[in-house]
């Protein structure tokens, strides 16, 4: 792991939150045996950005997403290295040269309290609500929710790197 970081939205951002104690938190709420603590999102960094760009790039992703959804945010960057995966007998390495990140959206949203602690959603956040709800909200429907994050990481990236190095979602 080269930078690790906990993301809380900005309407809490009084509250101190330590790793541990926020997942067994969710854990303690979330009750059934195929509860989902949260939502993973793995990016890649495009290549040319240096390691103070990267950390700049993901943190910046995931304070709107934070924002957006009222959510923690754990982010972890990892240094390049091989994923060996066998496909029909086959060896394929996954994420060889690109440095790359791991962000997890909590899956409750987190209320800051008066004393600067925390208390977290009763119910699960925007994943589960209605399409009505999202909207209401400012949110996209279900599918375009995904088209919106992945465009947003694409245009964030792209204002750091060079006009001939550019991405897509």
């Amino acid at each position: 792991v080269a930078h690790s970081v906990l993301i809380v939205p900005k309407i809490a951002d009084k509250i101190t939150v330590e790793r541990e104690q926020f997942w067994n938190d969710i854990e303690l709420i979330e009750k059934s045996a195929k509860a989902q603590l949260g939502v993973e999102i793995d990016v890649m960094f495009p290549r040319g950005l240096s390691a103070d760009q990267r950390i700049e790039l993901v943190e910046s992703y995931s304070q709107e997403l934070a924002d957006r959804y009222n959510i923690l945010v754990d982010v972890n960057i990892h240094k390049p290295h091989t994923h060996i995966q066998k496909k029909d007998g086959e060896v394929l390495e996954i994420t060889k040269d690109n440095h790359h990140a791991h962000i997890l959206l909590s899956s409750r949203e987190i209320i800051q309290n008066p004393d600067n602690s925390y208390s977290l959603s009763k119910r699960k956040n925007w994943g589960l609500w209605s399409t009505s709800e999202r909207l209401s909200k400012g949110l996209n429907g279900r599918g375009d929710e995904l088209k919106y994050q992945r465009k947003l990481w694409a245009d964030k990236a792209n204002d750091m790197l060079p006009d001939d190095l550019k991405i897509t979602e």
